[in-house]
């Protein structure tokens, strides 16, 4: 089921083309955010841009930018931040 596989920010970044599903390249702590305290860097409802930063998984103090594979809407997101993410699993969904 996977169609895409790329190297974002060194980083592979998964996506499933039915549901345009994105999901965790490497174990690690997922920042939402840019820093504690900031915006996130997308929210549901929000238009993004192919190459456009959805998150920063943090791995053995390397900090992974996920990006999106592709333009469209954000119709999910997973509400952890600032905790571990396993490979596979599910960040966001992009329609």
């Amino acid at each position: 089921m996977t169609a895409d596989i790329g190297q974002v920010a060194g980083a592979a970044v998964e996506v499933n083309e039915k549901a345009g599903m994105v999901t965790a390249p490497v174990f690690g702590v997922l920042h939402a955010s840019p820093a504690p305290g900031d915006p996130p860097f997308v929210a549901v409802g929000d238009d993004v841009i192919e190459g456009q930063t959805l998150f920063i998984i943090e791995a053995m103090k390397v900090f992974n930018k996920i990006a999106a594979p592709h333009a469209g809407k954000i119709t999910r997101l997973t509400d952890v931040n600032g905790s571990e993410v396993e490979v596979g699993d599910m960040l966001a969904e992009i329609a």
